[in-house]
């Protein structure tokens, strides 16, 4: 007898509240089912919800059947052991499985792999499993990657719940993993290593980053350190002209990688739609309107208890007609290097999407309005530079990184990137890099009338010297 570590009428419960059994095929589901086969190598993979007496396959590869019964089933143990993923190599060898009726005989199945899909509450609903006829083992990066495509099918289904009422998220994930299809074809293309698939996804979220080009129009003098810590990244950056103004922003999503990058995908969105969509203008307000926006696609608004899903922003709004320069901040500063002295304004106390708006920490955002001139620079970025450690343990820190720009203050600005690049580098040495790395310099440039550009038309402004 299995025990539960749960209430089994309370799991009941959970999954009949996502209204997902006995529903048709899915496309979504189906590539994710479809994925973890290639990745693992293996002929069958299975979505499957653990029904009161049944496992029902929401999606499945390589069988027919659309459930089976549930005693001393694989995912029965799955949703069972309080494990991250539930390995059998070889379930003839296995006390728990060899005289299981799928695994005797002829055809039976050898090899499992399964990791539970777990709702918010911790509470497992079914298993994402991948299975062999014969016994075979998989490497830590296939474990891995098994467990990141549970989490995104789990994601789906906490989409699909609210498909009604979140139409437009709906959408947005099914683009998403229409990306993950095209991830799919580098995959099964000769069995490449799942790296190359990773490398494809950097080219899609570089497509969604603005144009270098549109940047270097507006500040000739200016440049960017991006290094992402693993292929994709968490940290974006943001740039737009909308009715005479400049915008641009950083911002570092929560955790990166994979789950940072399509939180930055839901960044990227979200500032366009309240900046050119809904028409808001003022950077606070901007911050405000993109907090709702967030914790409303992730739901966050449901919960009363602290969230972590997110981001921490740097946003500005900047007239080339006067040089008025308007900052907003939440979790991260913006820094100022005027007459060769360095001053950092401090932001709001508060990431994006992180509390909920009824949480008693909640707190509006707030702007601060500077007067600048030709030849000031200023400075947004991420905490991947300052929170780098060495092999001593030690971090860079803010300290440090002022040192650097005021050391590179006189001369080119690009002269300031390439002193923070070597800091950056000399610092990390052999070891690991901590997190995604963004960080944009800016120096304001001649006042002038300012003419609405059209982001499609040809730019022929040379950005080599600036962005690598």
């Amino acid at each position: 007898m299995i025990k539960l570590s749960y209430r089994e009428s309370e799991r009941i419960e959970y999954l009949n509240s996502y209204e997902i059994l006995d529903t048709p095929n899915e496309e979504n589901f189906d590539e994710l089912a479809s994925l973890a086969a290639d990745i693992c190598e293996v002929p069958i993979a299975i979505i499957s919800f653990v029904d009161k007496d049944r496992l029902w396959f929401k999606s499945k590869i390589g069988i027919s059947v659309n459930q089976t019964e549930r005693d001393f089933s694989f995912c029965e143990h799955t949703i069972s052991c309080d494990e991250e993923l539930l390995l059998v190599e070889d379930a003839s060898k296995d006390e728990r499985f060899y005289q299981n009726s799928h695994v005797e005989g002829e055809n039976g199945l050898l090899f499992y792999a399964g990791a539970p899909l777990k709702n918010g509450n911790n509470m497992p609903l079914g298993a994402l499993c991948v299975l062999d006829l014969r016994p075979r083992k998989l490497t830590l990066r296939q474990q891995h990657l098994l467990k990141a495509i549970a989490k995104i099918v789990m994601n789906l289904l906490e989409a699909r719940k609210n498909k009604i009422q979140q139409e437009k998220i709906q959408k947005e994930l099914k683009q998403a993993y229409i990306e993950l299809e095209f991830s799919k074809t580098v995959i099964e293309k000769k069995n490449e290593d799942i790296f190359k698939s990773l490398t494809y996804a950097k080219r899609i979220q570089e497509a969604i980053l603005p144009d270098r080009r549109l940047i270097s129009e507006v500040f000739p003098n200016s440049f960017l350190f991006y290094r992402p810590k693993d292929v994709i990244s968490g940290d974006f950056y943001w740039f737009q002209k909308v009715n005479g103004f400049v915008f641009g922003a950083v911002a570092d999503c929560t955790g990166h990688g994979v789950p940072g990058a399509l939180i930055s995908m839901i960044g990227c969105n979200g500032l366009n739609r309240v900046i050119k969509i809904m028409g808001i203008l003022e950077p606070s307000n901007i911050l405000d309107k993109l907090n709702e926006f967030v914790i409303d696609i992730l739901k966050e608004n449901e919960k009363l208890d602290s969230i972590t899903d997110g981001m921490d922003v740097a946003l500005f709004r900047y007239n080339p007609s006067n040089n008025e320069l308007v900052f907003s901040g939440a979790n991260r500063p913006i820094l100022l290097l005027i007459d060769g002295e360095i001053s950092e304004l401090k932001p709001n106390k508060s990431g994006i999407g992180g509390t909920t708006l009824r949480h008693p920490s909640f707190q509006r955002f707030n702007s601060v309005t500077l007067q600048l001139k030709k030849g000031d620079r200023f400075y947004i970025f991420t905490d991947g530079v300052t929170d780098q450690f060495n092999k001593d343990g030690k971090k860079i820190l803010s300290k440090r990184l002022k040192e650097s720009l005021l050391f590179g203050n006189t001369g080119e600005i690009y002269n300031q990137k390439r002193l923070l690049k070597e800091l950056f580098l000399k610092w990390r040495g052999d070891e690991e890099q901590t997190d995604d790395v963004l960080f944009m310099g800016f120096e304001i440039p001649e006042m002038k009338n300012y003419k609405t550009l059209n982001v499609y038309e040809d730019q022929k402004t040379d950005v080599t010297t600036f962005f690598e």
